[in-house]
């Protein structure tokens, strides 16, 4: 990431409304540089926040995050470079309804609130829980699990149209994003910089 992102809470995924309405989200918690899988609730947020600092700009960093379909935010964890991180919160979520359909959004929210400030690149969604070594395995190939997936948005930034390779069909509609001149590391070759 470059910066923390708009308004301290850049988005790197979201499916919900705009700020104020029913939300899941991986996002920045800028004042603190921590990565948070949040649910929206009615009487009480469901939150997981990484340990301060865990955020790092100028750096790729491939995240992860996994989590049961609970309330209890300790079955949500979250992964920097394939190893968990540690935590500054976790609050369990009350009074979360059913989610409701809405579409899945990389680097903010619906009405353009909450922007990353930043690069992505290999976007896996799946309906389980990954291990921490399938973790590892997609941090060096991305795209190369496919039992439970069900999307994977390389991001090469080729058009306007962002191609599901998972043979899932969920082709996604770039917007207001430009291709980066620099791509992640992948293939054995992820060394982690020093901070």
């Amino acid at each position: 990431f470059d910066t923390m992102g708009e308004g301290n809470f850049a988005r790197v995924v979201a499916q919900g409304a705009a700020v104020g309405g029913s939300n899941i989200a991986i996002r920045i918690l800028g004042a603190s540089s921590a990565m948070q899988f949040f649910i929206d609730g009615s009487t009480t947020n469901m939150v997981r926040s990484s340990a301060a600092n865990t955020v790092r700009t100028g750096f790729w960093d491939h995240w992860a995050v996994t989590h049961d379909g609970s309330l209890t935010a300790a079955s949500a964890n979250i992964y920097r470079n394939a190893v968990e991180t540690t935590y500054q919160a976790t609050t369990n979520g009350v009074g979360v309804g059913a989610v409701k359909v809405f579409n899945v959004i990389f680097g903010n929210l619906p009405d353009g609130t909450r922007s990353l400030d930043g690069k992505l690149a290999h976007l896996h969604i799946y309906n389980r829980i990954l291990s921490t070594n399938e973790i590892r395995q997609l941090m060096h190939h991305p795209g190369s699990r496919s039992i439970g997936l069900q999307g994977y948005w390389p991001l090469d930034g080729f058009g306007a149209v962002e191609p599901d390779t998972s043979g899932q069909g969920n082709t996604g509609t770039l917007t207001g994003t430009t291709a980066a001149a620099q791509t992640p590391p992948t293939n054995e070759a992820f060394v982690i910089a020093a901070p």
